[in-house]
């Protein structure tokens, strides 16, 4: 019987076709993260003094004195506390003695790998955290949890009740940070629909700049108002937790008021060895600083309608 002729269909002996490089296209942008300026905490309540000015009101009667009064009584007021607990966000990792010693495409160290991998996790964790966490002290069974900026702002938390976005009432929102506050809302943080109308609006100036700013992963739109220069930042995570199905949210931030407070920076630590594996966690605990929750403006239940000016 004459011998059957190899083919590539029928060889046993052929390599796989494996490219040595991993592929992974999945987002890494933590934007709000990134860009928040450095404070320190030291315990796990983190508090900071805060303190206001004298209402100035709309009539002159505390505006003049009659000659030769007394001094009177003091109109000012004493500095508060405002605060917020440390989270602790913990990114697991584990991996086989054998798994770190076989010959594994893309991966000349696979420990190193999985180490990185968790620590862009953990960072996507500490990023959905400063914008959805929910203020909780904990206890021995329940995790302490940050406030994040859509808990912290009260002053300037706004229900749109579904209303479609416009340009008239993009800077209605803008006018209220800035009749709160002398801080400068100069970032809004939107997901996909709200960034496409924005992107329609013709009254402003909407163009692409290059900046420096080291969160600028893509190319940022920026927003000519009449309170400013904008910058919009299209995040992934803010719409993940929305007042209604169908709705979106919306954040303007005056970012001199906000800095991450870090008790302890994220680190990988190794397990004690259990078995025929390692393991370990990139662990980290910090909170969002907040002094001044009235200078930003934290929109919920808007719906997009499309694009256009009002």
């Amino acid at each position: 019987m004459p011998n059957a002729m190899m083919t590539s269909y029928t060889s046993a002996v052929k390599r796989e076709d494996l490219l040595d490089v991993i592929t992974n296209l999945k987002p890494t942008e933590t934007q709000f993260f990134t860009g928040l300026k450095k404070s320190k905490a030291k315990s796990v309540y983190h508090e900071w003094p805060v303190d206001v000015y004298a209402t100035v009101t709309n009539s002159s009667s505390d505006k003049k004195t009659v000659e030769g009064a007394d001094w009177g009584d003091g109109d000012m007021v004493s500095p508060t506390r405002e605060g917020n607990y440390t989270q602790i966000i913990k990114e697991v990792w584990k991996i086989s003695g054998t798994a770190q010693v076989i010959d594994t495409a893309g991966m000349s160290n696979p420990k190193a790998y999985y180490q990185a991998k968790a620590m862009i996790n953990w960072k996507h964790k500490a990023e959905w955290s400063l914008i959805h966490g929910t203020k909780t002290a904990g206890d021995a069974s329940t995790a302490r949890e940050m406030g994040g900026i859509f808990n912290l702002t009260t002053t300037n938390a706004v229900n749109a009740g579904g209303a479609e976005l416009t340009e008239s009432l993009l800077l209605d929102y803008l006018q209220l940070g800035w009749e709160a506050s002398s801080a400068k809302i100069s970032e809004c943080y939107v997901g996909a629909d709200l960034k496409r109308v924005i992107s329609s609006f013709t009254a402003g100036s909407t163009k692409n700049i290059e900046a420096k700013d080291k969160r600028l992963v893509n190319a940022v739109d920026v927003y000519e108002s009449d309170f400013g220069i904008i910058k919009i930042f299209l995040h992934r995570f803010i719409d993940s937790v929305v007042t209604a199905s169908g709705t979106h949210n919306m954040l303007l931030i005056a970012p001199e008021t906000l800095a991450y407070a870090g008790l302890r920076e994220p680190a990988n630590y190794d397990a004690p060895k259990g078995g025929d594996y390692e393991k370990g966690a990139i662990i980290g605990e910090f909170t969002l600083e907040d002094k001044g929750e009235y200078a930003n403006v934290a929109i919920k239940n808007l719906a997009a309608n499309g694009g256009g000016a009002s």
